[in-house]
């Protein structure tokens, strides 16, 4: 809720854009392209280090796999989308932003 609230503010202040809005850790967002920026990583599903992504890994867990011995742990796995007009939309996971409160 607090998020879409700084959208809609972002979008009334006069001159302010949307890339000042920092993304959630583990937030997906989509891209049009076929690429994901700076900060995100594709949703591939990929295996991921636990003591390189330690604040990743406390919100995703081993939810989307990983090993036993809990050293490493798995990214989601979603599909590029293809739009109404032929483009790729790509999903991709925020690697580095705001940790999001746990209230």
């Amino acid at each position: 809720m607090k998020r879409a609230l700084l959208f809609a503010m972002l979008a009334l202040s006069p001159g302010a854009g949307w890339a000042a809005v920092e993304p959630f850790m583990g937030e997906v967002d989509y891209f049009a392209s076929n690429f994901c920026p700076v900060g995100y990583m594709p949703t591939d599903g990929r295996i991921m280090s636990i003591s390189s992504n330690t604040a990743l890994y406390s919100l995703l867990g081993n939810a989307y796999g990983g090993s036993i011995a809990e050293s490493t742990f798995a990214l989601p796995m979603l599909k590029p989308l293809q739009s109404e007009s032929g483009g790729v939309v790509t999903p991709c996971i925020a690697v580095e932003g705001t940790f999001p409160a746990r209230e």
